[in-house]
């Protein structure tokens, strides 16, 4: 999977409800269409982390989908997923980059069009921007400035998905943060349907 042809991106929080087993829960949304799983290590079990991490990165590449870890390069090159994603963290994206050391990309979140418009000055590689039904009025201002794929998230639900897909915006993330094991792949498989996949 190439980051340019990625349109569905999933952000799975490991100490989220389904931590029993996360690798099993991102196959089964790569399956029904997620093309980016981004993981958020739990801060407060590092090493179970880094194994889940390394896990989920074997079905990534097994199943062609890109992986990128939350807030932590060092993890990502370690576990060799594909590149990193920053949220909270207080590197810039040049930092992460360098701690990566892969050539992978470094995307960002951004919750204001001042912090996008940043993160894409600085080099981001994609940006997630956490503006809901506001994303479509935010992208068009970077329309012929960035060549990097924006992902709208801060999506409450399908209908506000489709709010979005209907005014141009097909790239989508969704966070699995705080769904059931069982809901996230049907969560997945709905925003999938509304891009026109089949599942």
């Amino acid at each position: 999977m190439r980051l340019e042809d990625a349109f569905l991106f999933l952000s799975v929080d490991l100490s989220g409800p389904w931590r029993a087993d996360p690798a099993a829960v991102c196959a089964k949304a790569i399956r029904v269409g997620a093309d980016v799983i981004e993981v958020r290590p739990a801060a407060a079990d590092p090493d179970r982390s880094a194994a889940e991490v390394r896990r989920i990165a074997e079905v990534c590449r097994r199943d062609d989908a890109l992986l990128f870890v939350g807030d932590d390069p060092s993890l990502a090159a370690r576990a060799g997923a594909d590149g990193a994603h920053l949220d909270r963290s207080p590197l810039t994206i040049s930092e992460a980059r360098t701690i990566l050391d892969t050539g992978g990309p470094v995307g960002r979140t951004a919750r204001t069009p001042e912090e996008a418009s940043l993160a894409l000055e600085l080099g981001a590689d994609y940006l997630v921007y956490e503006g809901g039904c506001a994303c479509p009025g935010v992208f068009a201002g970077f329309r012929g400035l960035t060549a990097a794929p924006l992902f709208a998230a801060g999506l409450a639900d399908i209908e506000e998905a489709r709010a979005v897909v209907q005014r141009g915006v097909y790239r989508l993330c969704l966070a699995a943060t705080g769904s059931p094991a069982e809901t996230v792949a049907d969560r997945v498989a709905g925003f999938s349907r509304l891009l026109g996949r089949s599942v």
